[in-house]
């Protein structure tokens, strides 16, 4: 990557612009008017096409299309044409449906409020008004036992309760009791109904019936417009895809000068390019002016960065998206991951049946939603790591045989806890050793033999004679205390002398660091230890016979599809812990930029 600096007459701003973004070669740097030129203005016609753009965007979302554009030449009357003939039918079809849903929202509300008088008893409105000594209430109660305290002379209608204290009711009482029943509707939990005046003089079953047909007439009237609507999606979406795509080129190019330093007769671009694109971008930029100068100069940090991975090791980048970006210049981690992430995922789920089951799910979720393909591979390449482990631990849904044919396990994750615990200490050392390593060939690139040496090189001599230490302690194999008690001393000194009093602090959480290694063992041991209860319990039941068979099958598919889950989501945070707090701390600085180049 190397900066390059284009310096031309403003005379030919539009025409560097247009070039550029054909290119699609040159990742723009915006200028800062700090520096004591100011920027430039958007192109004439940008804001009229910003506010094409913005219809655009409402119109997709009225006739929405995943359809992938079609390839046609355009220009911007052209693309405004386009914009109103499908807004011009598109319109019609959502006027309609406006109108309809508004009308079966009004039927709805009708329906509700008749049914409510109809569950009551109430066969017709006029039943309601129209009383010259009698007052009415209308309305729920959630405590209709304190109805039970009203006069007599009083007539109650009510409602089948919807909840155990919960009914409608409507109760007609003289003018004298008014005072009573307003004090035991206020104990029962009285919320009154309003009959709207529309319900005068009208039999309520032959109501319902009518509205219920005008809502059913709204209902059509919005399906065969919605149907309307969709083939208008169908037909135009992939031009209307073609038409955004082109509207969204033309804005960026209009907004472009935003980005440049601009003075009354000249103009100056700064950005980034590939090194190899470099003579490339030259030949196209002096074929507008001869005169525009180009200078290029060595990329930072600063750099924007370009991913280099093959189809396999790309969708491993999704982790270092979701984290930060590598600087210009620092070692790309995506290798790695690809390697130690689906491995450490492979050994906590560990089972030959998990692995075969998560990787047939994700394969046919892949196929079905190839937009997140890329984080369905992940998981199908961490399924075959699964499989391995599977047959390295001698699992098949948790039992050691498979029809038939009896597994035999390398190591019984369940009855041999202690050599999974130093397994997984020795994998911690192996792997947070290379993060050290490679922290030590990158500080060499960027600070030199010194850094390298005092920040990077003291870590791992301290890991060295941390693991000589305990492989001592522990009599696994026979080494002078004193030889590994030096080289942890001297590690210190050297850790001293490179990161200073803060680099002590830290001392301990490399301990820890390595230490939470075991999670590969713990997360294992619990989910082939639910298998094994599962696989108990189905047996008891099938030992039964008769419909416990039926209980044990369903029992099996229950507590493993449990498990499967539970062990999906414990395997993947787990494994992503273990590179984001373990090992990327110990070498990956991020906070880069991705290369975007104008015009992509």
């Amino acid at each position: 990557m190397v900066r390059v600096t284009v310096a031309a007459p403003r005379e030919v701003l539009n025409e560097t612009i247009e070039t550029l973004h054909k290119a699609k070669l040159l990742h723009l740097d915006p200028h800062d008017p700090k520096d004591g030129v100011g920027i430039g203005d958007p192109l004439p016609n940008a804001d009229h096409i910003s506010k094409l753009l913005v219809s655009l965007a409402g119109l997709r979302a009225l006739v929405p299309s995943n359809k992938p554009p079609v390839d046609m030449k355009l220009t911007i009357k052209k693309a405004e044409e386009i914009e109103q003939r499908v807004r011009s039918r598109a319109q019609k079809f959502h006027i309609r449906i406006q109108e309809a849903e508004h009308d079966i929202r009004a039927a709805e509300e009708v329906l509700e409020q008749l049914s409510f008088l109809d569950q009551l008893g109430i066969k017709e409105t006029k039943m309601l008004t129209g009383y010259e000594y009698l007052s009415s209430a209308i309305g729920t109660v959630s405590n209709p036992d304190a109805l039970e305290q009203l006069p007599a002379s009083t007539i109650q209608f009510s409602s089948p309760r919807k909840r155990k204290a919960e009914g409608g009711i409507a109760i007609f009482y003289s003018h004298e009791q008014e005072e009573q029943v307003r004090d035991i509707l206020a104990v029962a939990g009285f919320t009154p109904v309003t009959v709207p005046v529309q319900f005068t003089e009208i039999i309520i079953k032959k109501e319902i019936a009518l509205v219920t047909k005008r809502k059913q007439m709204a209902t059509a009237e919005c399906n065969e417009a919605r149907a309307g609507l969709q083939k208008i999606a169908d037909e135009e979406g992939p031009i209307l895809a073609a038409v955004e795509n082109f509207i969204t080129a033309e804005v960026r190019k209009g907004e472009a000068p935003l980005q440049f330093a601009v003075s009354d007769f000249t103009f100056v671009i700064s950005g980034w390019l590939p090194k190899k694109n470099k003579e490339d971008l030259e030949t196209k930029l002096h074929a507008i002016n001869k005169h525009i100068y180009i200078q290029t100069e060595e990329a930072t940090q600063t750099a924007p960065i370009k991913f280099r991975n093959n189809p396999v090791t790309r969708p491993f980048e999704f982790f270092l998206r979701l984290y930060t970006l590598p600087r210009y210049g620092e070692f790309e981690p995506t290798l790695l991951t690809f390697l130690t992430f689906p491995m450490f995922f492979g050994m906590m789920l560990g089972d030959i049946g998990y692995g075969i089951t998560v990787f047939l799910a994700f394969g046919l979720l892949r196929w079905k939603l190839p937009q997140y393909g890329g984080l369905f591979l992940i998981f199908m390449i961490s399924s075959a790591w699964t499989i391995a482990f599977g047959y390295f631990f001698g699992e098949f849904f948790g039992a050691e045989e498979v029809f038939g044919y009896h597994l035999y396990p390398f190591i019984h994750r369940v009855t041999e806890v202690s050599q999974m615990l130093v397994a997984t200490l020795v994998i911690g050392v192996a792997h947070i050793g290379l993060a050290y390593t490679i922290g030590f060939v990158n500080k060499l690139k960027s600070h030199g033999i010194r850094h390298a040496i005092f920040g990077k090189g003291s870590w791992l001599l301290l890991e060295a004679g941390g693991v000589l230490w305990f492989l001592d302690v522990f009599n696994v194999y026979a080494f002078n205390q004193l030889y590994s008690l030096g080289i942890v001393g001297i590690a210190i000194i050297m850790l001293l002398v490179g990161e200073g009093p803060l680099g002590l602090i830290e001392v301990p959480g490399l301990a820890s660091n390595i230490l939470s290694y075991t999670r590969l063992a713990a997360v294992g041991l619990a989910s082939a230890s639910l298998a094994v209860l599962a696989n108990t319990m189905a047996g008891q039941l099938f030992a039964q016979g008769g419909f416990m068979i039926v209980a044990g099958v369903l029992v099996l598919l229950a507590i493993h599809t449990l498990n499967i889950l539970i062990g999906l989501l414990d395997s993947f945070l787990q494994s992503l812990r273990l590179h984001y707090v373990e090992t990327f701390t110990k070498f990956y600085q991020g906070n880069g930029e991705a290369y975007k180049p104008f015009g992509s």
